[in-house]
């Protein structure tokens, strides 16, 4: 049993495994198996036609060679002696011989003139010369016979035995009545005879069947040859566009002008690439307009508020300026640091707008400056982490290159709206940020020592805009997950994290 598992096993080695290859063969084995069935077929067919209508070619033979004793003739009565001579080449010409038990040829050749008298003869059970030819009863009648040499019939035949047959056709040229008749006891040939008796003939068509063979198999393996590379370039196409697709490079297209199925299919999936494009394009416009939605509701709870006190103030602060000078200058401190904080505001919208944050500097460098700047906005302590697996610190200088450009630009986001909602909403005095990456996932936490709030699932739906859901839909559009740990008085913690493969990009 090992052994047979050993043996099929070998032959699925040996089958080649490149489809050039393998529609080669498969061209080569079919046009071969194609011709030795067509050669099979027409020998079969020949083979049949001979058996079913042996007696007629048997007799138009007899009759080609009864034209040749015609000219024996000529001068009346013919010379037995030469007319004999002639029998005996004869004999090997009208047909396949049957050897009897001596090993002789059966069958007679003889001719006759027009009283059925034998001329000459040869062959095994010949009639004797100068006497009548003896006819059995069973056979044709002696009327029919002299119909023929009167020029009336143009062959009779009989089944003498189930093996032999007679036959007799007149010798005559053309118009004239017949000088005589040849006569000839031939046999009736089976499949086996035929093969044995044309052996030679059989061996000449197995070398051209070995030697045609060899030539359509030759031919064959070229033509499969040149039929499978053309296949096999159309799918390396095919692979090379859907590698550039599966990248995020939807402008590679097949361009697959053929109209069979490839073509066709080719073309569909041009199509399918283009409507793709067309949808990433509607997606970055809809990202645009969303991003300039989220801008304007950053600047009405902002900065517009910001404004609006301090046009309020304002107006305060003309009708105090003329009745208690003291309480103006405290409006006005008022004023300038309200001023202050929609400057802040503002800076760090108009940061947001800048996405070249991460062109030229990796997601580390940019998240330690964006920290350190918002540090110098806000007078809040804050501190970046990063740690990275054993993997990626063998590979130093290259954190840019470690992960997907969109998880490096979702996680900035992140940070940002995170350290926004901190100043914003947390008192907080204290945050930590820290970056883990490894070689299948990436995680960021960020913690805060702020106010707090209950993490309920309705609190969290309820932080719109920048907030919380911000968040979580940025880190689900990289198939990640997110989670929030916040209790009041206790602070927030934040930590996102999404699979990520070093050489692959997320889509």
């Amino acid at each position: 049993m090992q052994q047979v598992k050993w043996m099929l096993r070998s032959m699925r080695m040996r089958v080649p495994q490149r489809l050039q290859w393998r529609l080669t063969l498969s061209y080569t084995l079919i046009t071969i198996i194609t011709v030795l069935l067509v050669e099979l077929l027409t020998v079969l067919v020949v083979l049949g036609y001979f058996l079913f209508n042996q007696t007629t070619l048997q007799v138009t033979s007899l009759h080609s060679q009864a034209i040749q004793a015609f000219p024996y003739f000529v001068h009346g009565d013919p010379d037995r002696a030469e007319l004999t001579a002639w029998l005996s080449i004869s004999e090997k010409q009208v047909g396949p011989q049957v050897n009897g038990p001596n090993g002789q040829p059966r069958g007679f050749l003889s001719v006759i003139d027009t009283h059925s008298v034998v001329l000459a003869s040869v062959g095994e059970g010949a009639p004797a010369p100068a006497l009548p030819l003896a006819v059995p009863d069973s056979a044709f009648s002696h009327a029919q016979l002299e119909q023929l040499l009167q020029g009336r019939r143009s062959a009779l035949t009989y089944d003498e035995s189930g093996s032999m047959q007679l036959q007799v056709v007149p010798i005559q040229a053309d118009g004239q009545r017949p000088v005589g008749a040849l006569v000839a006891l031939v046999p009736r040939l089976g499949l086996s005879n035929i093969l044995s008796n044309y052996g030679r003939l059989g061996a000449i068509v197995g070398i051209n069947l070995v030697l045609l063979t060899f030539l359509i198999g030759l031919v064959g393996t070229l033509f499969g040859f040149l039929t499978a590379r053309s296949f096999t370039r159309r799918f390396t196409r095919l692979a090379q566009a859907a590698d550039h697709w599966s990248s995020g490079d939807f402008s590679q297209l097949i361009r697959d002008p053929a109209p069979d199925e490839i073509g066709q299919l080719a073309r569909r999936m041009d199509r399918m690439a283009e409507q793709l494009q067309q949808l990433l394009r509607t997606r970055q416009q809809l990202a645009s307009v969303e991003e300039r939605n989220r801008l304007a509701r950053d600047l009405h709870d902002s900065v517009k508020q910001q404004i609006f006190s301090v046009a309020m103030q304002l107006g305060t602060l003309r009708a105090l300026m003329t009745r208690d000078t003291e309480k103006a200058q405290r409006r006005l401190a008022e004023v300038e640091k309200t001023v202050k904080l929609a400057q802040q505001e503002l800076t760090a919208l108009i940061r947001e707008l800048r996405p070249a944050a991460l062109e030229d500097r990796s997601l580390i460098q940019a998240l330690q400056d964006l920290v350190a700047q918002w540090m110098q906005q806000t007078w809040i302590s804050a501190s970046v982490e990063i740690e990275y697996s054993e993997d990626v610190k063998s590979v130093e200088g290259k954190e840019r290159d470690k992960l997907p450009v969109e998880i490096e630009d979702a996680f900035f986001r992140i940070v940002q709206e995170a350290l926004s909602n901190v100043a914003r909403h947390s008192n907080a005095t204290q945050v930590h940020v820290q970056l883990q990456i490894v070689a299948e996932d990436v995680t960021l936490t960020i913690t805060d020592n702020g106010r707090g709030f209950s993490a309920t699932q309705s609190t969290l739906q309820s932080h719109s805009g920048v907030g919380l859901r911000s968040i979580q839909e940025r880190i689900q559009a990289l198939h990640g997950v997110s989670k929030i740990k916040s209790s009041e008085g206790e602070g927030t913690r934040i930590q996102v994290s999404c699979p990520c493969s070093l050489k692959q990009e997320v889509l």
